[in-house]
């Protein structure tokens, strides 16, 4: 399903080039998929050979220089790589750890000095340093997210805590 979901991303994007070749755009949300899910995809999770939406489908690549030089904008730069990696999380999940489902990716056109352009290393996860959200953490560093009981073919999910996915944030000019 995620690689369906990003071959529909680059279609719509591709319909969208076609009538607008300079349209500025970003691609933001849950994606289930960490930034380098290619490199840490699990074998027993494997099902499509190895090919990941997120870096594959999306050709997302980790050189900023190298996005904003493709003025066709086939390849993407999540903005997860302008962060050391310790800092590339988004999501605590007991048993699994830390992951980084959510992301801001864009095009060359987040580079270009035209329409809206990424401000550089503005991009930002939530963490527990952050005074204003601090309220998203418990003691120990990991997200205050609410508890859920698995039940077969339901989950119920208890009062108390947040989304098990905390914001990230990034800031955009218009140019």
């Amino acid at each position: 399903l995620r690689i369906a979901s990003a071959k529909r991303i680059v279609k719509d994007l591709k319909e969208l080039k076609s009538t607008n070749p300079d349209a500025d755009y970003a691609i933001v949300g849950d994606l289930n998929s960490n930034y380098n899910e290619k490199d840490v995809i699990q074998p027993e999770h494997d099902d499509s050979n190895g090919q990941t939406g997120i870096n594959d489908v999306l050709n997302t690549v980790t050189q900023k220089a190298q996005v904003a030089s493709d003025p066709a904008q086939n390849i993407h730069y999540n903005l997860h790589q302008d962060l050391p990696e310790s800092r590339r999380r988004t999501a605590f999940h007991e048993g699994f750890g830390w992951s980084s489902f959510d992301h801001i990716i864009v095009g060359g056109s987040a580079f270009d000095h035209a329409g809206f352009d990424y401000v550089d290393s503005s991009f930002e996860t939530t963490f527990p340093g952050l005074e204003r959200l601090s309220f998203l953490f418990e003691e120990g560093g990991k997200s205050k997210r609410w508890r859920a009981q698995r039940n077969r073919n339901y989950t119920k999910h208890s009062v108390g805590g947040y989304s098990d996915h905390l914001p990230i944030f990034a800031r955009f000019e218009l140019m």
